[in-house]
């Protein structure tokens, strides 16, 4: 995502060899990252916090307008937020899906998920699992990163297990056997 440079191997964006120095490459390419620990601003608005920094997207010039445009992308994705409220008032959960927004604004097609729901209770785990659904039956590429083999198992399509920084094997979920993924990881 360009947070770091990679000591060896290749992203390929579209078919393409890319090495991104900095989020702002990657984010132009198409990839969005929903880390672990937000990066939201907890006194501005849902709304704010999604269209901030976007060079085409002023919201203090015209919030309804601005409210309505993040307002519109939650709905073409099946997010259910209330875009006015401030982030410090919601619960864990949905400043997640204020992350998720974030990326969906800035038309990511790929999103990277940071242990997702390390952070997360059950239900609201549960609910992240439907938005992932929802992101890939949209046509959108999800990387989701977990320790969790239970949730890789129940998410994924495919699942790769990386071992000391090494891409140890890749298999589908389906065909999955868990304690071999168990011993592929130890």
């Amino acid at each position: 995502y360009g947070l770091l440079t990679p000591d060896s191997g290749a992203i390929h964006v579209d078919g393409r060899a890319v090495r991104f120095r900095a989020p702002a490459e990657a984010i132009r390419a198409g990839v969005g990252m929903v880390h672990q620990h937000f990066m939201l601003i907890p006194t501005m608005t849902v709304a704010e916090n999604v269209l901030l920094g976007m060079p085409d997207a002023p919201f203090w010039r015209r919030p309804a307008t601005s409210e309505e445009r993040v307002a519109r992308i939650a709905r073409d994705f099946s997010i259910d937020i209330d875009v006015t409220r401030r982030v410090d008032t919601l619960p864990v959960g949905m400043q997640q899906r204020v992350e998720i927004l974030k990326c969906l604004a800035r038309d990511a097609r790929t999103l990277v998920f940071d242990e997702p729901t390390a952070v997360l209770t059950p239900l609201e785990a549960e609910a992240l699992g439907e938005t992932l659904r929802g992101l890939r039956d949209a046509g959108r590429s999800v990387v989701f990163i977990s320790h969790k083999l239970p949730e890789a198992l129940a998410l994924c399509d495919r699942i790769t297990v990386i071992r000391r920084g090494r891409n140890v094997s890749t298999v589908q979920a389906s065909d999955a056997d868990p304690a071999a993924l168990t011993t592929l990881m130890v």
